[in-house]
């Protein structure tokens, strides 16, 4: 039987730590446990109130409630519709760190699909 820390209920409330940026815009943070939470509207190292809003086999999504401590790299997002339209990711996100994080983002995709060191090295 999983412990309640593994199967957070929606609308469950922590303070969770981003540790990455993930494809779709989504920060990755873990419960204790080491449950995968991805949350969107938020930056690496932010330390924020989440709430869970769906429940997978492998991953919890959820929703910032609040950021405790914000990124150096959290901008207003410059379009009014940024948090309605859903065609922006990461207008939050200082333009310079955004071109950063897309590279880890697509490095970490190379990795995980087993491209060799060469091939990584040649993204810039």
């Amino acid at each position: 039987m999983p412990k309640k820390t593994d199967r957070p209920t929606p609308d469950e409330k922590c303070d969770v730590t981003i540790e990455k940026m993930v494809m779709g815009g989504y920060g990755l943070a873990r419960l204790a446990s080491g449950k995968v939470v991805l949350v969107a509207d938020v930056l690496p190292g932010e330390l924020v109130t989440i709430k869970t809003v769906l429940r997978k086999k492998d991953y919890l999504l959820a929703v910032p409630l609040s950021v405790k401590m914000p990124s150096a790299h959290r901008i207003a997002p410059p379009c009014p519709y940024y948090q309605n339209c859903g065609g922006c990711d990461l207008q939050h996100i200082g333009y310079e760190q955004q071109v950063a994080e897309k590279r880890l983002m697509l490095l970490d995709h190379f990795r995980h699909s087993g491209l060799d060191r060469a091939m990584l090295d040649r993204v810039g």
